[in-house]
């Protein structure tokens, strides 16, 4: 039975604990805003005067740039280095780097997806494996002596099946090996 009556009391206290934790987290951050806005706020009340003489300070020294960056003269004379204005020096940069890419050859054509097809070329046919169809060997005729001091001829590929048309052109015939000369074909006989 204890335990029914103390079950309200520890719900009462857990709330309030809530309460309070949630209030004591908003204490702390106003504090935190408040130090910060009080570190923020100048001291003293700044003169206009003061802040009408630096704003003419800026204009004068912008205008010394603008004259510097926009007229002729001498850095040093005794080396020989002079001031141009700074768009006459692009230009001239521009007109150097014109004349030194006219000299070059021009870089080559991309190939590109976009282009016209007659600018693109065809890729070439798929290899195939298939043998092609050949002849029938024909034996050459030979002297007797000769035949055996020949080496044997490569045997004939097989014939592709008739209902498959050749996929390339048939290889040229491999050359033949020249007759040997009676004299060697004795001496290879021996």
């Amino acid at each position: 039975m204890s335990d029914e009556t103390t079950k309200p009391a520890a719900t009462l206290v857990n709330w309030a604990l809530s309460v309070a934790g949630v209030l004591g987290s908003l204490v702390i951050v106003a504090g935190v805003l408040a130090v910060s806005y009080l570190n923020t706020r100048p001291t003293e009340k700044v003169n206009a005067s003061e802040v009408a003489l630096r704003v003419q300070t800026l204009k004068g020294v912008q205008t010394a740039e603008a004259q510097l960056y926009n007229s002729y003269g001498w850095v040093n004379q005794a080396k020989g280095i002079a001031r141009i204005p700074v768009e006459v020096a692009m230009g001239l940069i521009v007109d150097r780097l014109g004349k030194a890419t006219k000299n070059k050859p021009p870089a080559p054509a991309r190939l590109t997806l976009a282009g016209s097809p007659e600018a693109m070329t065809p890729l070439p046919p798929p290899v195939t494996t298939a043998p092609a169809p050949s002849k029938p060997a024909t034996p050459a005729p030979a002297k007797p002596a000769a035949a055996a001091a020949t080496p044997a001829s490569t045997p004939a590929a097989p014939a592709a099946p008739a209902s498959t048309p050749p996929a390339t052109p048939a290889p040229a015939a491999a050359p033949t090996a020249p007759a040997a000369s009676p004299a060697t074909a004795g001496t290879a006989a021996n």
